[in-house]
């Protein structure tokens, strides 16, 4: 869906885009409201599960315009390039366009785990309080006397992305400086 939103032009590219980005645009309690009665007949509800499902569905927007954007940068020279050197759609998908895709796919990931780690209701309303998540901790330890333990459970909710991303940034220099890009 990214490559057709990024390259594609045809009639109804507005309608699709706006389809494919309604998750992001909906209010996420509404939009979760509505899945969760289909998540209780597929039995997912109040399982990790159905949670890991509609958190993808929320943030699957966000995934989706970072690498729509990443494939608007790249353009489509390399992928015509590597097709008149003989590459097929699988070569070209994997040596081409997704080590050039790997900075929005990063950029991407980042905002959909933050969207996902910080996300207390729909944790709390999909998983019926079954679940646990960072979040569910924290509101809790927020509500009590304890202001020590919640300064640190907050300051650790802060470190945890931090640390995530300087990972990340750390393992997409070493793939790069591997392929002496």
């Amino acid at each position: 869906p990214a490559r057709l939103l990024a390259f594609g032009r045809f009639p109804g590219r507005a309608a699709l885009e706006g389809l494919l980005l309604a998750p992001a645009l909906l209010p996420a309690m509404g939009f979760a409201l509505g899945l969760y009665g289909t998540l209780v007949r597929l039995g997912l509800a109040d399982t990790p599960a159905g949670v890991v499902l509609v958190l993808s569905v929320v943030s699957y927007p966000y995934m989706l315009r970072a690498l729509a954007s990443g494939f608007e940068t790249m353009g489509q020279d390399y992928g015509h390039c590597a097709a008149n050197l003989g590459a097929g759609p699988l070569l070209r998908l994997l040596a081409v366009e997704l080590p050039l895709l790997l900075p929005a796919a990063v950029a991407g990931g980042s905002v959909v785990f933050l969207v996902a780690f910080s996300d207390y209701f729909l944790v709390q309303l999909v998983g019926g309080g079954v679940v646990p998540s960072f979040t569910g901790y924290l509101f809790a330890v927020l509500q009590s006397p304890d202001r020590g333990l919640a300064a640190m459970l907050s300051l650790v909710f802060l470190v945890v992305p931090v640390t995530l991303f300087l990972l990340v940034e750390g393992l997409v220099l070493a793939v790069y400086r591997r392929r002496g890009m």
